[in-house]
């Protein structure tokens, strides 16, 4: 009898933990790309420019569909001045790859682009969305002067970049943008926020999985015996 009184409640410890982990992958979401660990150090250090003649951008992979629903980074801005950014996100051939639109052309390629206003004391800042992303490669970009935004500001580089960080950047040289190009930014902090979704039937199994361990267990403990007042346990013969 305690053997089948553990099983039940282990069969409800399935359903309950089922039905949770359906109920939130929907509304919980943790950053599924950060290129380097927060230094939290505030707005008093240096670091890479963004504004209208410097964009800057990090490469991230995405193992399976992922709902995105916040792009940002450590970002600060200027007090008293237009510190309003662009983050957007567009698709990579490869994870090493460059995009194939150029710096300029950027609008026609983002896959979602976003506005922000970056504070002028330091902290994660990011601009809402709410879209799906396949597995795949991709790079969040920042600047100005695009869907939008019209200010400018900088990311702090005294992070810590992770060992898969992979930067690349766009500066206008008096001629305008004119091509991307790798490396040389390091230690700057961007973050895409999600959470991985499954597909629609590997949902509905999880879902009834749970409610079938729940019913199978009641049905067991049922079969095995039930309570009389008292506190005795009568059991069906069989």
């Amino acid at each position: 009898m305690i053997g089948t009184t553990v099983l039940a409640k282990g069969a409800r410890r399935v359903a309950v933990g089922a039905a949770f982990w359906f109920c939130n992958t929907a509304s919980f979401a943790t950053p599924v790309f950060e290129s380097a660990a927060d230094a939290g150090t505030g707005c008093s250090v240096g670091g890479r420019a963004v504004d209208a003649a410097s964009y800057v951008a990090a490469r991230f992979s995405l193992a399976n569909t992922t709902q995105i629903n916040g792009l940002g980074g450590r970002v600060c801005g200027f007090p008293g001045l237009d510190s309003s950014l662009f983050v957007a996100i567009v698709p990579l051939a490869t994870p090493t790859s460059l995009p194939t639109s150029t710096p300029s052309t950027l609008a026609g390629e983002a896959l979602f682009s976003g506005v922000f206003t970056a504070p002028s004391t330091s902290g994660d800042v990011f601009a809402p969305a709410s879209f799906s992303l396949a597995a795949g490669d991709y790079a969040i970009v920042m600047g100005s002067e695009l869907f939008g935004a019209t200010g400018t500001g900088y990311l702090p580089d005294d992070n810590s970049d992770f060992a898969s960080s992979s930067y690349f950047f766009a500066a206008d040289d008096g001629q305008g943008f004119t091509a991307w190009t790798d490396g040389i930014v390091a230690n700057v902090r961007l973050v895409v926020n999600g959470v991985p979704t499954v597909s629609e039937p590997g949902a509905i199994f999880l879902l009834f999985a749970g409610l079938i361990a729940l019913c199978g267990g009641r049905t067991l403990e049922n079969s095995r015996g039930r309570r009389v007042p008292g506190g005795a346990i009568a059991t069906s013969k069989r």
